[in-house]
């Protein structure tokens, strides 16, 4: 069945990241719009169930979180929040999981809006003060804990993965702070069991 694209407008939702884990605030009514131009409300959706999860990680999920990213950033007793997205019962298919991000770039503040189902991102955009190139994001799509983040750093880079990041004309910090974010949303999937639901 084809993936929906979800974009999330809502202006509302304000990031704070604490020890590396997102937090949505306020979780008020919002709206999403998916690519097919149908407008969906939180709680009232005639198709789509959006829920918002929060989740006060436990002791070992914040070590496997820790093992997984290779340095602490999670502790027991934080939190992470995400916005499960679900097609109701009585119909096919499951939307995924969205998680908000924000990461420092050379244009600010930047969220990144990524959603995973299966243990793969199938969907990440951002918005914030500069337009990130989205071919550059689009090749996050697919990628999985274990695929590989490594970016090019020459053209001889291209010739020996086929897999690797392409900087497609993006800064530095911009780089990072995307495969960052990506890295951090598929590790709170694994440490939260967030692929078995799909």
């Amino acid at each position: 069945m084809k993936k929906i694209v979800l974009k999330i407008l809502i202006a509302s939702i304000v990031l704070f990241p604490f020890y590396g884990c997102a937090t949505i605030e306020p979780l008020a009514k919002g709206e999403i719009t998916l690519s097919d131009g149908e407008k969906v409300y939180h709680g009232t959706s005639t198709s789509v169930r959006l829920s918002f999860v929060r989740i006060k990680l436990s002791a070992k999920q914040g070590k496997l979180i820790n093992s997984l990213y290779g340095r602490e950033i999670s502790h027991e007793g934080d939190v992470i929040t995400y916005i499960s997205a679900k097609k109701r019962k009585e119909l096919a298919g499951i939307y995924g999981n969205i998680f908000l991000i924000q990461g420092e770039t050379e244009y600010g503040k930047t969220d990144f809006i990524i959603s995973i189902s299966g243990g793969r991102i199938d969907k990440i955009s951002s918005r914030g003060d500069g337009r990130i190139n989205q071919e550059f994001l689009q090749q996050f799509i697919g990628r999985t804990l274990y695929s590989s983040f490594k970016v090019a750093s020459s053209p001889a880079d291209l010739l020996e993965d086929p897999h690797i990041i392409k900087p497609l004309g993006e800064a530095p910090k911009t780089i990072i702070a995307a495969v960052d974010a990506v890295r951090k949303v598929l590790i709170w999937g694994a440490a939260l069991n967030l692929s078995r639901t799909h």
